[in-house]
């Protein structure tokens, strides 16, 4: 599947969403993520092509829904396969050499629904019991099969699954082996085994992609290589759902179905799920992973992240769109995913040029009354990254804005480049020092006798001078917690005013692109 596109569905007023072969999915709490899979076991479960929906899956006072998927096939030729024969009536292609299907729901609350193929531009193609008949074909060779804890419903539904997870220590023993061999025999449809060689990563590819969770691993392995009883009671759990989805409807053996990974870290320690991971990236599915997490976000390709933020129930999308160089892609892995992951669930960044700024602007915005952290902005060093990569990577992730840089000569270059980068946004988005950098500012603005006392300086006042000895016996990021130190005792009238209105100017633009009902 390549596209879905909900109207009016319960929490979801609109949502347009391109899916990757591997895409992930993050937002906060309350971005609709109950809705969105209710609407894709809707659509794509045992019952899809038979769906009927209920005065509760409308969209507040809505009156009207609709959900469309769009297949596109991998590779071109595949169309040709005698398994699609039968949906040959209702594709289309484009200049890509690529064929479509795209399956229909529209439900008028009171009237009932109505299932179609359409087109390119939404015109029908095939409606009634031959589209019924059609999509029921279509669902079976590409189902939706769920992996994850589950929830209240699936517990209730599989008495088995309930007792694992709330009595996980009445759980028998032979109950546990005969489970996970069901689970082995379930994914032999789609494991290899043994698995063939995988090519090298190449340089992008580790860049794109920089922590590297795979692992030439089957299940049986994985349960040789770990006796505990809790990682395979976590196994279990996690395939649970899928299990009852197969043990109601088999899945057919030529299917190829979208995988649905819903928060797998859920109750998982981090080795627990690196190593599910090495499991599920062997399967040769098309995936898409819902994540709060960061470690397990850093093991996604950049280019398949997708940033939902909910606005009055609608759904904006967000993904990297700008064309980056390779290098880029380096320097945001090695600085933004590998050491600083939760960056991409942040509402704001503020970028610094160095660490000395990154000691200061938590503990100065503190006492501003700006709670970086409760705010959702993540303060970040920019210096050996690079702006240009930063910018456009929150500017497509939908992550407002704010940089500080110094006022001397690369400081002005930084200005330069940010008013390049942002337009007539950028004055909204930029403060530069009017000093020549971080500590000259505080020196000004009222911090003299702290720096004459570190620099034990008793001559004539000479404040570059003042400043380097300070500098020389404490060094640049001791200096910063000395003068944040000072900060806390002066209070909020210690923060210099440029400062307090950076802060309000973050605050206001990471409220901008925050979640709201």
């Amino acid at each position: 599947m390549a596209h879905i596109d909900i109207t009016g569905f319960q929490g979801i007023k609109t949502l347009s969403l391109a899916l990757d072969e591997a895409t992930t999915l993050i937002g906060e709490n309350a971005w609709g993520r109950r809705s969105f899979l209710n609407a894709l076991e809707k659509v794509m479960g045992p019952q899809g092509a038979d769906a009927r929906f209920e005065d509760s899956d409308f969209y507040q006072q809505s009156r009207q829904l609709n959900i469309a998927l769009t297949f596109v096939e991998r590779h071109g030729g595949h169309w040709r396969r005698l398994r699609y024969r039968p949906l040959r009536s209702v594709m289309w292609g484009r200049a890509d050499g690529h064929m479509r299907l795209r399956l229909c729901w529209r439900a008028i609350k009171g009237q009932g629904s109505e299932l179609t193929f359409v087109d390119a531009s939404g015109q029908l193609l095939l409606s009634g019991k031959a589209a019924v008949r059609l999509a029921r074909h279509l669902l079976t060779l590409h189902p939706l099969l769920r992996l994850g804890f589950p929830d209240t419903e699936h517990l209730e539904q599989s008495p088995w699954l309930k007792t694992l997870l709330e009595n996980p220590e009445q759980f028998q023993e032979q109950a546990l082996t005969q489970g996970l061999g069901a689970v082995k025999a379930l994914l032999a449809r789609y494991f290899t085994d043994p698995m063939p060689a995988k090519r090298p990563r190449d340089r992008l590819a580790m860049a794109r992609q920089p922590i590297n969770w795979e692992a030439i691993r089957t299940l049986e392995q994985v349960i040789n290589q770990s006796a505990s009883r809790q990682t395979r009671l976590a196994l279990l759990g996690l395939f649970g759902v899928l299990m009852t989805r197969t043990e109601a409807q088999p899945v057919a053996r030529l299917s190829r179905p979208l995988l649905l990974l819903d928060m797998p870290e859920a109750r998982l320690h981090p080795v627990m799920l690196a190593t599910f991971w090495s499991l599920v990236v062997q399967l040769p599915l098309n995936r898409l992973l819902i994540t709060q997490s960061a470690e397990l976000l850093g093991a996604q390709d950049l280019l398949a992240i997708r940033r939902l933020v909910r606005r009055q129930g609608e759904l904006s999308c967000y993904q990297l769109k700008h064309p980056l160089r390779e290098d880029d892609y380096r320097r945001i892995g090695f600085h933004l995913r590998v050491n600083r992951p939760a960056s991409l669930f942040a509402r704001g960044w503020l970028l610094v040029e160095g660490e000395t700024e990154i000691w200061l602007m938590s503990e100065l915005a503190h006492l501003s009354g700006v709670h970086l952290a409760a705010e959702g902005i993540r303060v970040i060093d920019f210096a050996q990254c690079g702006l240009k990569p930063l910018v456009h990577l929150a500017r497509d992730m939908g992550i407002a804005v704010q940089v500080l840089c110094d006022g001397d000569e690369a400081g002005n270059r930084y200005a330069s480049q940010v008013r390049g980068l942002l337009g007539g946004a950028a004055e909204a988005s930029l403060t530069q020092l009017p000093a020549k950098d971080i500590e000259h500012f505080f020196y000004q603005e009222g911090y003299q006798a702290l720096f004459h006392q570190l620099a034990r300086w008793r001559g004539v006042e000479q404040p570059s001078a003042i400043i380097h000895a300070a500098i020389s016996r404490q060094s640049k990021p001791e200096l910063a917690l000395r003068i944040a130190e000072e900060a806390g005792r002066r209070g909020k009238e210690g923060v210099p005013v440029l400062l307090r209105r950076l802060f309000s100017q973050l605050r206001q633009a990471a409220l901008a692109s925050a979640p709201k009902d």
